[in-house]
């Protein structure tokens, strides 16, 4: 009797509850044991379409960053080009107006001023530099003797825009006194003659600028035994640097790209040196081996520098925009 009672006072657990209570736990272990076997079935391409979305998101997230990216650039950019169109002392009408006012400045004309000024020192072994005023006056002075008093620089007020505005900017020197070549580069914006013309008198402007530093080897001689002098690098730097004060470059081509790649390209105005440099690179093909030699031995001829001017890192004139591949 008191075993029953014992026996059954004890709780009862309905046979439903018992496998409520071991039956989950089975489950469990099972699935876990599932799902690790259908991983490791599952191949890339599976991985692939059950990450799709977050692939398409990145993918679309770079893509607009990238956007963005360029837009930012291409801004910065066209801010320099507009900023550098802005302060420009002439635009490219005013220098096609001069040239056209002063149809009789030929380059015959601008021969004899330029051996006025040789004959006065100031190019070859002299003095190579000058008053501004004292340039104008030996320039009108030339022209008179060569015609009359009424043969004169036309629209003359824009070179001398130009020439303040080289004044206001020069920091190296403070006595108001300019480089003969930088003055004479500016009145070339006067001359009225072709392109190559035009290429000629500046070369003979460099050759005539330092005759020390001029190179006459027999190597230069053409097929009838004419000598064509070639002059050193530093001078064809000048050269562009002069031109590039002038506004006779184009805007878009003084513009290079800095060290500053992020979170966007930024640009800046090249320095003469990195110009002629990225068109020596440009115009390899066309270059005489001299004229892509190092710094030391680098000697350029007239052909060297026309091609030059012609490339996209200088383009002076706009002559970078010209198809044809002849110099004529």
């Amino acid at each position: 009797m008191r075993s029953s009672v014992y026996l059954s006072s004890k709780p009862i657990i309905p046979h439903h509850r018992i496998r409520a209570h071991t039956f989950p736990c089975h489950r469990t272990l099972s699935s876990a044991t599932s799902a690790a076997g259908s991983d490791k079935n599952k191949t890339v391409g599976d991985h692939f379409l059950d990450n799709l979305g977050k692939i398409f998101l990145s993918g679309i997230g770079l893509i607009i960053g990238s956007l963005v990216r360029s837009s930012y650039s291409t801004s910065d950019k066209t801010a320099l080009r507009t900023k550098t169109e802005v302060i420009s002392a002439l635009d490219p009408f005013e220098i096609d107006d001069l040239r056209v006012a002063n149809d009789e400045l030929t380059p015959d004309v601008f021969r004899l001023i330029i051996e006025r000024f040789e004959q006065l020192g100031y190019l070859g072994h002299g003095e190579h530099r000058i008053q501004y005023e004292e340039f104008v006056s030996i320039v009108m002075n030339t022209m008179k003797g060569i015609k009359n008093d009424g043969f004169t620089i036309q629209l003359g007020h824009l070179i001398d825009r130009v020439i303040v505005d080289i004044l206001k900017k020069e920091t190296e020197h403070t006595d108001g006194k300019l480089d003969i070549l930088l003055l004479l580069t500016a009145l070339s914006l006067c001359l009225h003659s072709s392109v190559k013309d035009r290429v000629a008198i500046l070369f003979e402007l460099m050759q005539k600028y330092d005759s020390d530093n001029v190179n006459h080897d027999s190597e230069n001689n053409d097929s009838e035994g004419n000598n064509h002098p070639r002059v050193k690098l530093e001078y064809v730097q000048k050269m562009i640097g002069n031109l590039q004060k002038t506004c006779q470059l184009v805007p878009d081509a003084q513009i290079i790209e800095t060290t500053t790649k992020y979170p966007y390209q930024t640009h800046r105005i090249g320095t003469p040196e990195e110009l002629v440099g990225m068109g020596q690179v440009m115009k390899k093909d066309e270059l005489s081996d001299k004229a892509c030699s190092t710094k030391d031995d680098c000697y350029w001829n007239c052909q060297d520098f026309h091609h030059l001017l012609r490339s996209r890192s200088v383009c002076a004139w706009g002559e970078c925009y010209v198809k044809t591949r002849s110099l004529d």
